[in-house]
């Protein structure tokens, strides 16, 4: 199995490569508090895939998600439950392509 990962990069002045960080911290109301959560974009932008996927609000979800949790920090729920969809979401695919097609043995991330 093949996966190409594309993460967005900076150099320090020391020339040394480093992951850039996209983490954005967003105001949201749960039950009518307000909270903040600490996420990458890239996992904000799941989470309203997701919620239009589902018909749902973003609020919802993650009024859900926080009733329902077990970790302690509530960023951390939100990153598990948006890669726990797209883990499941990536296994169905991959065991409907093995049903049409036989096993898989090449799969690679699109850039």
């Amino acid at each position: 199995m093949s996966l190409e990962l594309h993460v967005p990069v900076t150099e320090d002045r020391n020339s040394a490569i480093h992951p850039k960080s996209t983490i954005i911290k967003r105001s949201v109301v749960l039950s009518g508090k307000k909270t903040s959560l600490s996420v990458e974009d890239e996992f904000w932008t799941g989470l309203k895939e997701i919620a239009t996927a589902q018909g749902t609000t973003i609020s919802e979800i993650l009024t859900t998600l926080s009733s329902g949790r077990k970790q302690g920090n509530f960023s951390s729920c939100l990153r598990l439950f948006v890669l726990d969809y797209y883990v499941q979401k990536a296994r169905v695919f991959t065991q409907r392509k093995e049903t049409e097609e036989g096993p898989a043995v090449f799969i690679s991330a699109p850039p």
